[in-house]
């Protein structure tokens, strides 16, 4: 054990929005000062891609939605935002 404190968001999951339609899906990976360290998740196949900063404020607003589990976070998607197919 390194001794350092875990953040609370750290582990979270999360969609960011626009407009109302999700932008992007992620879980928190980390913190650099105000920034917010998030693994993007691919639309397609659910694979890692990136890692992008994100202003804590941002994460805190209302056009990102936090899970505290993946269950969760895959629960909402698909109940409340995906799109029923044709």
């Amino acid at each position: 054990m390194t001794g350092k404190k875990k953040s609370g968001l750290v582990g979270m999951f999360l969609h960011t929005f626009k407009d109302g339609e999700i932008i992007k899906q992620g879980q928190v990976v980390g913190l650099d000062g105000d920034m917010v360290l998030v693994q993007l998740f691919s639309w397609f196949a659910g694979d890692p891609t990136n890692v992008e900063g994100m202003p804590r404020a941002f994460i805190y607003s209302k056009d990102c939605v936090l899970y505290a589990t993946q269950g969760d976070w895959l629960f909402a998607y698909e109940t409340k935002y995906s799109r029923p197919t044709r």
